[in-house]
């Protein structure tokens, strides 16, 4: 069933725009933190060149990646995702 949803052009896009923004909230929240990209690598055992691709939009997270992150960032999973979504 996902695959036939990915497939679609609309829910493609719509699917990379999320992922663009959730690395956009990941950028803005290591950077308030004054953390380097290598060092939230680290902290959060997930590789520097994964962690690059998430904030630039062009890996789609697991929750569980998202879920070292938010706790190397000190923030909950609720919290994470205090955005609006641009549809």
């Amino acid at each position: 069933m996902r695959k036939k949803l990915i497939k679609s052009g609309k829910t493609s896009k719509a699917l990379m725009d999320l992922n663009k923004q959730i690395g956009e909230r990941i950028t803005v929240l290591r950077e308030r933190e004054d953390l380097t990209l290598e060092k939230l690598a680290y902290v959060s055992e997930i590789s520097k060149g994964g962690l690059s691709e998430i904030e630039r939009g062009m890996k789609e997270p697991r929750i569980s990646t998202l879920l070292k992150i938010c706790k190397a960032l000190e923030v909950s999973i609720k919290d994470f995702f205090d955005f609006e979504i641009q549809e």
